[in-house]
C-alpha cells in the first residue's frame, strides 16, 4: 500500500467494494464507479439478465463501445482540426508573400486576392470551432448514443 493511499468503500448496485487509492484520485473513482453502477442498473432494467456477473460483462462491452465511439469522434475532429491548421498555414504563406509583394514596390492592385482561400479558411474554421463547441457543452463527459445491442447471454 502507498504511503499516503486510503481504503475507499463504493457502492455499485447496491454491493459494496473496497479500493485502495491516492486522495487525489478518489473523486476519479467515484465518479468511475457512478458510470457502472448507472450503467449496471440500466441493463439490469431493461434486458432478461440478473446475474451480476452478465450484467458486468454487458456493462463492460457498453462502456467499451461507447469508449470506442469516442476514440473515433476525437480522431476525427483531430483530423479536421489538422485539415484546418493546414489550410490556415497556406493562407498565411499567401499573406506574407503578399505583404512581401507590397513591402517591394508592388501596388495593392497588383496583389492578388485568392477569396476562394479566404472562404474555405473560414469555413474550415467555423467547423472546428463548432465541433470545439459542441464538445465544450457536453462537458468532460460527453454521452455518446450507442446503438442497442443484443442480449449476448440469450
Amino acid at each position: 500500500m502507498k504511503l499516503n493511499a486510503e481504503k475507499v468503500t463504493v457502492k455499485i448496485m447496491g454491493r459494496e467494494y473496497a479500493f485502495v487509492c491516492e486522495p487525489d484520485e478518489k473523486a476519479s473513482l467515484f465518479e468511475c464507479c457512478e458510470i457502472v453502477d448507472e450503467k449496471m442498473t440500466m441493463i439490469r432494467a431493461h434486458g432478461k439478465l440478473s446475474a451480476m456477473d452478465r450484467i458486468a460483462v454487458m456493462a463492460s462491452l457498453s462502456l467499451a463501445q461507447e469508449l470506442i465511439a469516442a476514440r473515433e469522434a476525437v480522431a476525427a475532429a483531430e483530423a479536421r482540426i489538422a485539415a484546418a491548421e493546414a489550410i490556415a498555414s497556406e493562407a498565411r504563406a499567401r499573406a506574407a508573400i503578399a505583404e512581401t509583394a507590397v513591402a517591394m514596390g508592388a501596388a495593392a492592385s497588383d496583389v492578388t486576392f485568392d477569396a476562394a482561400a479566404a472562404n474555405e479558411l473560414d469555413q474550415a474554421v467555423a467547423v472546428v470551432n463548432d465541433r470545439i463547441e459542441q464538445f465544450m457543452v457536453a462537458g468532460t463527459r460527453p454521452t455518446l448514443s450507442t446503438p442497442h445491442s443484443p442480449d449476448l447471454f440469450d
